[in-house]
């Protein structure tokens, strides 16, 4: 994975805990960037080199916007909310990601997106890309949030929606609707809100998205957090929607470790060919693959490290691994042979990987 050295030429803060983070790039037009994508991120803290995965949310002639909020106990989400200064200079690669949308103009599809929180961010520029590119389509957003200050885009959202009144069509949902006083001690309903509220489940999207039972194709995308997305994509599939037309992104995935999954794990020999390159390496009984390589020093392409993005993705040749976590694979794929190297670990003495 290949880094190179930049600098923040913007910072907004649209709401609290949550920074817009501009990005200066000397060759956007050259940036390969699919609506959806994220860029990786590393910064050094604290004498500590930390790598995360911001989407993009916007892309100008020379910027590039990422969303941030403050996660609790996020040692990179909090160095950059704080002290994040115009000028700091910023390592990144990319982009990457599956989590896309590609417009034809003259295609006519229905698009559901469902976010919470910030998970807003990839879908922020996957919606503004189908307005101007997809004219044909409509769009459904439904955005659940604790309160109406959480709501990041708002403002853009309800410009577009008067603008392209035929074609988007915006449902904000609150979950906490309620307003804090005496340092958030005591609560009192918030009463200037006369939108909807509650989570979005089964009833929520009957009642919001009417293009449900048309014979319009649809294509899902799901965003935010690790719940979220596996409970709606259970929704989706229970209504109807074919899995390959559901399209998920995870947000605040938690990294917890699962040593054995009742497994018989082993120490083995991995073959793997990367850039055309092949090499064999051993891998520690539990150790994961991904983890494996970086000991040995090789510059394998990862990025969550949690079962996510898809960064790691490669197929089996030979052997066998068991994976802790996939939330990125689709069935297929699993059967084509694909595996997340960040997440599996040896079943048998020796294995044989390839990168594509």
């Amino acid at each position: 994975m290949i880094y190179y050295t930049t600098k923040v030429s913007s910072i907004k803060s649209p709401v609290k805990d949550v920074k817009l983070i501009g990005i200066a790039m000397t060759q956007t037009d050259e940036f390969d960037f699919l609506p959806g994508q994220y860029i990786n991120l590393r910064v050094v803290i604290d004498g500590i080199e930390v790598e995360r995965q911001y989407s993009i949310c916007d892309i100008g002639h020379n910027e590039i916007t990422i969303g941030v909020k403050r996660v609790k106990s996020g040692i990179m989400s909090n160095y950059l909310v704080d002290n994040l200064k115009l000028g700091d200079e910023l390592e990144i690669s990319g982009p990457d990601g599956r989590f896309i949308v590609e417009p034809k103009h003259e295609q006519r599809k229905s698009y559901l997106f469902l976010a919470a929180g910030i998970g807003i961010t990839p879908i922020y520029k996957m919606i503004k890309v189908l307005l101007e590119q997809e004219p044909k389509s409509e769009i459904y957003l439904l955005y659940s949030n604790k309160s109406e200050n959480d709501i990041v885009f708002k403002a853009e959202f309800d410009a577009w929606q008067a603008e392209y009144q035929d074609q988007l069509h915006v449902i904000y949902t609150l979950t906490n609707n309620v307003n804090r006083s005496f340092f958030g001690l005591l609560k009192t309903k918030n009463n200037t809100w006369t939108g909807k509220t509650g989570r979005i489940n089964t009833s929520f999207i009957k009642e919001n998205y009417p293009s449900l039972t048309s014979n319009l194709n649809k294509e899902v995308y799901i965003c935010g957090p690790t719940e979220f997305n596996i409970d709606l994509e259970k929704i989706m599939l229970d209504l109807g929607i074919p899995h390959k037309q559901i399209h998920k992104e995870f947000f605040h995935v938690e990294n917890k470790s699962v040593e054995s999954n009742g497994k018989a794990h082993t120490n083995a020999k991995l073959t793997f060919t990367l850039d055309g390159v092949t090499k064999t390496i051993d891998v520690r009984s539990k150790e994961k693959l991904l983890e494996a390589m970086l000991r040995h020093g090789v510059n394998a392409p990862h990025s969550c490290s949690s079962g996510a993005c898809a960064s790691c993705v490669c197929k089996i040749i030979s052997g066998k691994v068991s994976m802790d976590i996939d939330l990125a694979l689709d069935e297929d794929e699993i059967k084509d042979g694909y595996i997340l190297a960040c997440q599996s670990r040896p079943l048998s003495t020796e294995i044989e990987i390839k990168y594509n």
